[in-house]
């Protein structure tokens, strides 16, 4: 009589934890560009475990229990070293802020608890808006100030300045009147002003709000 299928004994070896001197041939054939994956297999080691390991350089063996990397708490020295970042460059991100604590303290610390820890000392991290180099620059400063002293020009002289919010944009124009329709007017109402183009001008300049 043939057993169960559960009763069967697994074909498949239980896999062991691989020794550092296994690791240390994975890290040899990884710093010596030979086939390291290739020795990983043959090594007890399996892919993942390989590419962490190249990734660190260290051969030894990954500690085992204890508090998980996510669970530990931000305590009061990783605090302040996020102030002293800060301090150093107020540009960080959330993201640039865990990574420095990676690599200072070597734990995992999320986003929002390095948020969360920061609040408690009045500090709130924004978008940052960087601003072009060419914003200020002293050909755009130039043309500003020409732009502006047109339109102070303008006012001056009595010309009309229309908002696009307020005004319907089919204003025009015959030889001699100048008409327009307030925007919150219905189109069929008679009630189009208009202005002497000989007296004052009308001037177009279209602000959005």
């Amino acid at each position: 009589m043939s057993s169960s299928p559960s009763a069967r004994a697994s074909a498949t070896p239980p896999r062991r934890t691989a020794t550092e001197e296994e690791r240390q041939r994975v890290l040899d054939a990884f710093e010596a560009g030979g086939d390291w994956l290739m020795v990983a297999r043959y090594n007890n080691v399996s892919r993942a475990a390989a590419y962490r390991l190249c990734k660190k350089g260290d051969p030894s063996p990954p500690p085992r229990g204890g508090a998980r990397a996510s669970c530990v708490k931000c305590t009061d020295a990783m605090v302040e070293a996020l102030e002293t970042y800060l301090d150093e460059e107020c540009t960080l991100t959330l993201v640039q802020l865990r990574d420095k604590l990676m690599e200072d303290f070597e734990v995992d610390v999320s986003t929002s608890t390095i948020s969360a820890k920061l609040a408690t000392k009045l500090i709130t991290l924004k978008q940052i808006r960087k601003e072009p180099s060419t914003c200020n620059n002293d050909v755009n400063k130039a043309k500003r100030y020409t732009f502006a002293a047109k339109i102070i020009r303008h006012q001056v002289n009595g010309d009309y300045i229309v908002r696009k919010s307020s005004v319907r944009a089919m204003t025009y124009r015959t030889s001699s009147v100048v008409y327009w329709r307030p925007k919150s007017l219905p189109c069929g109402l008679d009630t189009d002003s208009s202005a002497e183009s000989g007296a004052r001008s009308f001037f177009f300049f279209f602000l959005d709000d």
